[in-house]
């Protein structure tokens, strides 16, 4: 007799087998999986949002058994489940969120508190690796590991540019990386997740499969308290000396993620009111990834955003077809 799963299991079982397949890859050190190990959120995100956040939890239990039993330890579950499934289920869970209005209407989770949702599951992973710093660590902490690893990567790094001469990264450069390596690995962390999720969704936005309507990036709009928050953080950052500097230094910089998003969804939405809206955003994100200075001018027009009201302004009216 044949065993009749539902459709939901069936993507469940079949998405927590290719996220340990995608992940055993990755860290297996073949070059097929460097190229994965920018896309291992997108199997989880595409069975949440596609078949809720059960068959994501189940998708998630099935990947840390397999990985369990291939590899024989905790350290690439522990991986996973950090960096993918801490990140992509809150996510998943705030997304098919909605509330019916009496009118009949449904409002459901906006993009702008999705964002808010992340930058809080970045400050947790910011925190939880100061503390794990004080618990494994050294007597420097977090600082002593950060500063101990990039002084030996970067060191092999100049060592082999330089064709074996021994050569060392100046001390007050490498006090810099110190400072704000967790905030600035995190925030690409949370940066990836999210270029995953929309990757997802338009795919699933075309196969009819997103329980929501698709989020767009003109529709970005920050919750008014967020440049407050961002504020105090800073402040407190530039008062504050030692760990307790160290830690607020790193969160502000995780609290810039939403502004920078807030900021494409100005360039969209003004993208959006030109004729020619693909090659305005072609040309942008081009520039954008030959001149890594504009990311900060990106997160200005974000902050600015929040006064100004640029996006409402520019009156982008797009179709709901999946475009970010």
């Amino acid at each position: 007799m044949m065993l009749h799963l539902s459709p939901a299991l069936r993507a469940a079982l079949c998405g927590g087998l290719v996220i340990a397949a995608m992940y055993l890859a990755v860290f297996a050190g073949s070059s097929e999986g460097m190229v994965l190990v920018y896309l291992v959120p997108s199997p989880l995100f595409a069975v949440g949002l596609a078949y809720g956040l059960t068959a994501a939890l189940v998708a998630t239990a099935l990947a840390v058994v397999v990985m369990m039993i291939v590899t024989g330890g905790l350290a690439l579950p522990l991986t996973f489940l950090v960096t993918t499934a801490l990140p992509v289920l809150p996510l998943v869970r705030q997304a098919l969120l909605s509330r019916h209005h009496p009118d009949g209407a449904i409002e459901w989770y906006p993009p702008g508190l999705l964002l808010m949702v992340l930058t809080g599951v970045g400050g947790t992973l910011i925190l939880l690796a100061y503390i794990a710093g004080l618990i494994f660590g050294d007597a420097g902490g977090l600082k002593t590991f950060i500063h101990d690893a990039l002084s030996e990567i970067l060191g092999q790094l100049l060592r082999d540019i330089g064709g074996g001469a021994g050569t060392s990264v100046d001390d007050s450069l490498m006090g810099l990386f110190v400072q704000i390596f967790p905030g600035a690995a995190v925030t690409s962390l949370l940066a990836l997740v999210m270029v995953n999720g929309l990757l997802v969704q338009a795919v699933l936005v075309r196969l009819h499969w997103l329980q929501r309507p698709p989020l767009r990036m003109s529709d970005v709009e920050l919750p008014h308290w967020s440049p407050p928050l961002l504020a105090l953080t800073l402040a407190g950052a530039s008062i504050s000396s030692g760990d307790a500097g160290f830690v607020l230094v790193n969160l502000a910089i995780v609290l810039a993620l939403p502004f920078l998003f807030a900021g494409l969804a100005v360039v969209h939405a003004f993208a959006a009111s030109r004729p020619s809206k693909v090659m305005v955003l072609v040309v942008f994100y081009v520039l954008v990834a030959f001149f890594a200075w504009l990311v900060l001018a990106v997160i200005g027009l974000g902050i600015i955003e929040q006064w100004a009201g640029l996006r409402r302004r520019f009156g982008a009216g797009l179709s709901d077809r999946g475009d970010v």
